[in-house]
């Protein structure tokens, strides 16, 4: 299961701070945003 914390992050110093890229910087496409095992959601340590 990939983490989507780091691509959040990037994401939101991105909108921020869109200057901080360069003509030399390539953009690469990622795999879905966010994946989620719904058996996390299951059980007695579900809220």
């Amino acid at each position: 299961m990939p983490i989507a914390f780091p691509t959040l992050i990037c994401g939101i110093i991105m909108s921020q701070h869109p200057d901080i890229c360069t003509n030399s910087d390539v953009p690469v496409s990622r795999p879905s945003a966010l994946t989620m095992d719904f058996r996390l959601l299951e059980g007695k340590h579900a809220a």
